[in-house]
Order: C-alpha cells, then structure tokens, then sequence
C-alpha cells in the first residue's frame, strides 16, 4: 500500500494506480479471452471452421479481413488501446456509456444496437449476447453458426453481421474525429 503514496507529497500516486488498474484490467481481460478460445477448442470446434466460413462468405474482401481482425481481438478500440496504454480514455465514443471493447463497439452500444435493430437481427443477437464471451468469440461464434436469412434472399446471418460490423466500425470513425453524424431520418 505504501508504494502507492508519492513520498514526496504524501498523496497517492495517480499514474502508478492508473497503470496497476489497467495492467490488473489487462490480465482479466486476457485470462477471460483465453478462457473462452480453450473452452472453444475443447467442444471440438476449432478456427480452421470458422476462417473456411469467413473466407467463403459472399462480402468484399475488406470486411473479410474486417471479420478476421475482429475475430482475432485485433481491432484497435478504446478499451484495447488504453490496455496498451496508447490511449488515455477507454470510454465509448458514440455513447460514453461504458468501456469501448469489441463487444460494446459492435453489439451492446446504443447505436449499433439501433443499427441491428432496423436491420431486423437485434432480437436474434440479444440471445447470443447473453453469454458471457468477449466480442472476438460472439463474432466467430456468428461465422461459424450463420445460415441464410429468409427474409433477404438468402444473404446468411454472418454476412449480414459483418457487413453491419464494419459499418458500425466504419460509422465510428467520425465520433472519434469529432465529425458530427448525420443520421437517416
């Protein structure tokens, strides 16, 4: 506890908390990740599946490679960067609600959930969202379970929920710039 007393002061020492915090939030975060990729590969369903799907699906190649970064954890939103202590904040910034990881960016912020929703999947995600997997999992879960959707000419669930992804991802650009959003009325 005394190392995190600035002794020149006498005052807590904010940044070595912060760090401690981050590097602690880090450390969870990986061990529940790697939790669910073994759990993953122990019911029998490896990436091999999963990445045969995704390369197969009929979406441009750049919300392919989209899919695969996701999958692998590799998208650089706030959460992850602070992690990496890249960035200072890890706060959405859409909707300041919560921390920004792969899970919040594409399902559980209020904007990609009205996204999904006048899609007309919201419904169908809220049941995979209901287990307690990172955004990297829920999305190869997604690939590897997709089938057509009657409603849209057989465009299956993953291509649907990548394309609206990297939309989300796409559309979360101009928050982080600053740019305001014009909305479709």
């Amino acid at each position: 506890m005394e190392e995190l007393i600035n002794p020149v002061d006498g005052n807590w020492d904010e940044q070595m908390i912060r760090d401690l915090f981050w590097s602690a939030y880090h450390q969870q975060w990986m061990y529940k990740l790697r939790g669910n990729l073994i759990q993953e590969q122990a019911s029998g369903v490896g990436d091999e599946k999963v990445w045969e799907k995704l390369w197969q699906l009929q979406i441009p190649s750049k919300i392919k490679i989209f899919g695969w970064r996701v999958s692998h954890g590799d998208l650089p939103c706030k959460g992850i960067l602070a992690n990496r202590h890249i960035e200072n904040s890890s706060s959405c910034p859409a909707c300041y609600d919560d921390c920004e990881d792969i899970k919040h960016l594409l399902f559980t912020c209020s904007r990609a959930k009205e996204i999904w929703q006048r899609l007309g999947v919201w419904r169908k995600l809220e049941r995979v969202l209901e287990s307690d997997r990172s955004g990297s999992v829920l999305v190869a879960d997604l690939i590897k379970i997709s089938r057509p959707l009657e409603k849209l000419n057989s465009f299956a669930m993953a291509e649907l929920i990548l394309t609206g992804g990297w939309y989300i991802w796409w559309e979360r650009r101009k928050f982080v710039h600053s740019e305001p959003i014009q909305r479709p009325v």
